[in-house]
């Protein structure tokens, strides 16, 4: 069992923790508010960024989600970030991720495939209601 503590509310319980691949969304069963368990790691979620926010303000909340998340995922290609904490252009991405060699063994880190998608796939379609609640759950 691994102990967590809601962000949002401050609540605390124990949960059989998930395999380290798995990423949790939930609400807290005290407050409600959603939650994100990745690696016996809190991070809160704001649904009002999420459901009332501009597409550049849900965009920055994810990736502000994504980065308390880093150090159990090891270090991502410094091209997905500009100075600033902004995404790069996939373009850079593209140029850093071709000069390296691929992954040969699959430790639980993220894919450069799979930032790929992400940032391909998931980024855009986060804004739509139907692809949110697939992901996220029913809206209230």
């Amino acid at each position: 069992m691994i102990k967590i503590k809601c962000p949002h509310c401050g609540a605390s319980g124990s949960i059989t923790p998930p395999p380290k691949e798995f990423i949790i969304i939930a609400p807290c069963p005290q407050c409600g508010e959603l939650v994100v368990l990745f690696r016996e790691k809190v991070a809160a979620i704001n649904r009002k960024i999420l459901t009332q926010g501009t597409f550049e303000e849900k965009k920055q909340h994810i990736a502000e989600i994504i980065t308390t998340f880093l150090d159990s995922v090891g270090s991502l290609p410094p091209a997905l970030f500009d100075g600033e904490g902004a995404m790069a252009s996939m373009a850079d991405f593209e140029a850093v991720t071709e000069a390296e060699s691929p992954e040969s063994d699959r430790d639980g880190s993220i894919t450069k495939e799979e930032i790929k998608d992400f940032i391909n796939i998931d980024l855009k379609l986060i804004d739509k209601r139907e692809y949110f609640e697939q992901v996220f759950g029913k809206l209230d």
